[in-house]
């Protein structure tokens, strides 16, 4: 409120100051016999009284949006026979039936009529391949460019029925729609022809697959979009400058919500080219984050990254949340391990020597991918434990650890484990658990814990207490 009566108090002395300084550029006269008369000092003030308030006037005009306007605006849209009429007869002149049926035909019928001529011409191929044709793309491109048209033809068809109904509408509406709309569309197809041609000079079928020459293909889109954009505007005759001036010409608080709430698009904006510049990871690629979500990614974006897990549930994860992670390429690993922890039974114990040259000897020969080179093949008895003995299987493979030739070589190492308990008549022990004094069997069990290492543990399913 102070400053309000600051403000007031303010324009009150600069109008003050104003009128006074027009009183000071007429002549000086004697305030004796020569004084003014009333009838001069009234013609004085309406001299510059009447542009000021013409000035007022029109100020106050331009800034109202509803008042005055909104009932002589509803007025126009009650529409009488007469001017119902009138409107119709507008209309009716400005339609033309041949055009209506050019713009038709070559907008709705070309392309039904070229696969009508080439199923005829070819009835052994099938729609796929009249899709590939010139004669499909050709026609498509003349489909597009007639239904541009029809939306400019309803473009004027509007106009005029708008300007005989009273409204002011722009003389160049419709040349601005047909600009803005044709653009547009030559900026798409130039989009689609853009990507061809990286996908050809990368040798690559589909954009998923350009990998890390697909921030080429982003950064072509941003220059397309832009321009588009400056296109636009210029057609509508948008004095940037001012328009963005007057947006961010904001006071101290305005400025710093923007600058808070831009800041996270920003960083994720800035994490989406990071991610795509980078070679941690591409579409389509396997991945671990260090949060623990892992899946494949389905699609990289400008603010999110679209990872689908094994359970088909996909997960959108911002760009700046993953640009601060450590990330696993399980895609590109080219080793993999298969460790197993094997729970064998006391009265064993005199059997675990051949038990473990058996399984070296099995695993070796189920899986040629074994790496016994580069990389050590441990089948070790490790520790002793309160039910069990411990025998450890840690197995390299020179195969990537994804997929179904993964899986299928894990499989193959179980397999060839139990190949070998059976041959020397090794029975897997239990797991025990104890029961205390007054406790409840259901508890007992819950205070079970199994070894949370991480590697698979082998023993018989748990069907029951042992006591």
């Amino acid at each position: 409120t102070c400053s309000t009566m600051k403000a007031i108090i303010l324009l009150v002395l600069l109008r003050t100051a104003f009128v006074a300084s027009c009183f000071q550029s007429q002549p000086p006269v004697s305030w004796g016999a020569t004084q003014l008369s009333s009838q001069r000092t009234k013609t004085i003030l309406s001299q510059h009284a009447k542009p000021l308030a013409a000035a007022a006037a029109k100020r106050s005009g331009s800034s109202l949006v509803l008042a005055g306007r909104l009932a002589s605006t509803l007025s126009k849209l009650v529409i009488g026979p007469a001017k119902a009429k009138s409107v119709l007869a507008a209309v009716s002149d400005t339609m033309q039936l041949g055009d209506l049926t050019l713009i038709g035909a070559v907008g709705w019928a070309s392309v039904p009529l070229a696969h009508l001529i080439f199923k005829k011409q070819h009835p052994e191929l099938d729609e796929k391949h009249f899709f590939k044709t010139k004669i499909f793309k050709g026609t498509e491109m003349l489909s597009q460019i007639a239904k541009i048209g029809g939306v400019v033809y309803t473009a004027d068809i509007f106009s005029v029925a708008l300007r005989k109904m009273g409204f002011n509408v722009p003389l160049d509406m419709s040349s601005a729609v047909a600009k803005i709309s044709y653009f547009a569309w030559g900026a798409n197809r130039l989009a689609r022809v853009k990507q061809k041609l990286l996908l050809r000079a990368v040798r690559v079928k589909t954009p998923d697959q350009l990998g890390k020459n697909g921030i080429y293909d982003r950064i072509a889109n941003v220059l397309l979009a832009s321009a588009t954009l400056m296109w636009i505007l210029d057609v509508l005759s948008i004095e940037t400058g001012r328009a963005v001036g007057s947006i961010f010409a904001l006071g101290s608080v305005g400025t710093l919500i923007l600058s808070l709430a831009s800041k996270d698009v920003a960083s994720q904006l800035v994490g989406g080219l990071a991610l795509t510049a980078s070679r941690r990871f591409y579409e389509g690629e396997e991945i671990e984050l260090g949060d623990g979500i892992r899946g494949s990614v389905s699609k990289m974006g400008w603010m999110y990254t679209d990872v689908r897990g094994g359970d088909e549930i996909l997960i959108k994860i911002p760009n700046s949340q993953i640009a601060n992670q450590r990330i696993k390429n399980i895609s590109r690993m080219r080793r993999s391990q298969v460790k197993l922890d094997l729970w064998i039974k006391y009265e064993d114990i005199r059997k675990i020597p051949k038990l473990i040259d058996d399984i070296k000897e099995e695993v070796a020969a189920s899986c040629p991918r074994l790496n016994t080179d580069s990389r050590p093949f441990r089948v070790h008895w490790r520790e002793y434990a309160s039910d069990h003995l411990t025998v450890t299987v840690d197995a390299k493979f020179n195969l990537p650890p994804t997929g179904d030739v993964y899986w299928n070589n894990r499989q193959e190492v179980l397999l060839a484990v139990a190949r070998a308990a059976e041959r020397n008549g090794v029975n897997f022990a239990l797991p025990t658990v104890h029961i205390k004094s007054g406790q409840s069997v259901d508890d007992a069990v819950k205070e079970y814990q199994l070894p949370s290492s991480g590697d698979t543990t082998v023993y018989p399913p748990y069907d029951g207490v042992t006591t």
